[in-house]
């Protein structure tokens, strides 16, 4: 019983004790004689901080603790850390999600009443990519809950920049991996005011090398495996959308399956990217030049399995249920 004394004793000298540091630090602010919250400041924020920390902590879900203890101004960097983790938060890499309007939303929404119920074993998947030469890009992190990955608040925008990389286009289905090929771009022209224009993958380069070629007969010798028509999910680059590829399907018999613009988390070959990707990072020297690049990368698609595919492709259903679920905004795929 006087041991449990003692230790009560003890724990209020600790309380009294952080609390004159506490009281301390602000008077000593007060006269500007401190800039910032020194290190000796208690780990543990008496509540009336703690709610503070917790209010900058929401608003601002981006910031470092470094840099909400100095928009909040009389804590430290710890204390902001132990506020954190007591609301059950964690510094996590921030999730990318392409930018939504509501125009975008809305066709997401009616995708997946579309689609609900498709038989994916009638669809195939195809799209271009780059990588790029130089290195992996840095991104950012987010204090979030465990589970809140989806958020909105919880994510940053993805937007599409130009790059110096490797271009290339593939293609799968369920049960099966199409080619990879590299593609070749047209180049910049220059205006007359000395900007440059055009250039690309053209819609007429899309035909040629894509078109007539390696997607023709990928769904070709799928459509004679599965005994039945094979629809094509493509998204709504220009290339796609030019007169020259619009003449080419319809010469060619193909058809698409119709696709929301900026829409990348609904087509299953987006994640089979990214897994190619981390492959070829992962390999020593591999992006030294353009064409070291393309060689690494032609041999990792190789050695994809269908097991990796299937992975992706046999969540389509999800996709759809998560769109519904979502009301056509941000999803974890």
């Amino acid at each position: 019983m006087m041991k449990e004394k003692r230790i009560d004793i003890l724990k209020n000298v600790l309380v009294f004790q952080n609390l004159q540091l506490v009281i301390l630090w602000q008077i000593t602010r007060n006269t500007g004689l401190l800039p910032s919250a020194p290190a000796w400041l208690p780990t543990r924020p008496i509540p009336q901080t703690r709610r503070s920390i917790a209010r900058y902590l929401k608003l601002y879900p981006e910031k470092p603790y470094y840099a909400i203890a100095e928009l909040d101004g009389t804590v430290t960097e710890r204390q902001v850390q132990y506020t954190a983790n007591q609301m059950g938060l964690q510094r996590y890499v921030a999730c990318q999600q392409p930018y939504l309007s509501q125009k975008m939303i809305d066709a997401q929404l009616d995708w997946a009443e579309n689609n609900t119920n498709q038989n994916w074993d009638w669809v195939a998947w195809a799209d271009e990519s780059t990588i790029d030469t130089g290195e992996q890009p840095v991104r950012p992190k987010v204090t979030r809950k465990q589970g809140e990955a989806y958020l909105p608040k919880n994510m940053v925008p993805s937007f599409q920049t130009g790059r110096q990389s490797v271009p290339m286009w593939g293609c799968i289905a369920h049960g099966k991996k199409g080619p990879l090929i590299r593609l070749e771009l047209s180049p910049r022209i220059a205006g007359k005011k000395g900007r440059s224009r055009g250039g690309g993958l053209t819609s007429a380069g899309y035909a040629e090398q894509v078109l007539k070629g390696p997607l023709k007969e990928f769904l070709d010798e799928l459509e004679a495996e599965r005994g039945h028509k094979i629809l094509i999910v493509e998204d709504g680059a220009p290339s796609h959308k030019g007169p020259q590829a619009r003449e080419a399907r319809a010469a060619l018999g193909i058809e698409q399956l119709a696709h929301p613009s900026g829409s990348p988390n609904l087509n299953a070959i987006e994640p089979i990217w990214r897994l190619l990707k981390s492959r070829v990072f992962k390999v020593p020297g591999a992006r030294r030049n353009a064409d070291k690049l393309w060689k690494v990368a032609k041999r990792v698609w190789d050695e994809l399995t269908v097991e990796d595919i299937n992975k992706h492709t046999g969540q389509m259903d999800a996709r759809v249920q998560a769109i519904k679920e979502a009301e056509g905004g941000p999803t974890e795929f």
